[in-house]
Order: C-alpha cells, then structure tokens, then sequence
C-alpha cells in the first residue's frame, strides 16, 4: 500500500525533428461561382503588418478587389478599425494589391483564370 516509488529517469534525445515550418503571411482560397461561372479568390492575410499582393493569371490586371482591414489606403490602420467599412481597391496592371495587416479581400476576375499568389511584408 501507498505511493509507488519513482525512479528519477533523464531522457535522452534519439534523433531531432526539423522545426516546423513557418506559417504562410496570406492564405487564398480560389472560388467558381456554379450560377455565372465568375471567378475570383479571397485573401486573408494573416499578418499585423501591410502586405503586398502580387496576383497571376488572366483577368486580374484591372480586377476589383472588395477589401476589409480597418484602413482606406491598405497602410494606415484607421483610429477605430472595427468602424471602416469595406473600400473597392483596383488590382494594378502588374497585379500589385496593398492589404493592410489582418485583412480580408474579396478579387472578382470575371470568369477569367485565376492563378495566384506572391506575398510580400
């Protein structure tokens, strides 16, 4: 009766695991709307910085991206984030697109191909 005695045991390391990867700063996720055909992908930026977007692919030169990150301009955050509505951003010609830290964005390319994704800090 009473507590089992245990025998101080120190562990050895038989083999390391490589550290895991790093999380990716923006996860996009391509849609086909079944009832039109359009085509498009959101984007979620994982990150508390300003991220830029570099989108590939037939029709995204000229797109229209419907953003929410709390900033009108993709740089600086507004006072009160929670409170700014969603701004219509343009996708550039080289496909650049600035997305401010943690946000959501809707890209309508028409029914074009969407290819995607280069994300810089």
């Amino acid at each position: 009766p009473g507590c089992p005695s245990y025998v101080p045991y120190t562990s050895e390391v038989i083999s390391a695991v490589p550290a895991p990867r790093a999380a990716a700063p923006l996860f996009a996720l391509p849609y086909i709307k079944h009832t039109d055909g359009a085509r498009g992908v959101l984007l979620v930026s994982k990150t508390s910085v300003p991220t830029n977007v570099t989108l590939h692919g037939d029709g995204l030169a000229g797109a229209s991206a419907t953003v929410l990150d709390g900033s009108l301009d993709g740089v600086h955050v507004d006072a009160e984030p929670g409170f700014v509505a969603p701004v219509e951003r343009i996708v550039g010609p080289d496909g650049f697109l600035a997305l401010g830290p943690y946000a959501v964005a809707l890209v309508s390319a028409g029914s074009e191909l969407v290819e995607l994704v280069e994300a810089t800090g």
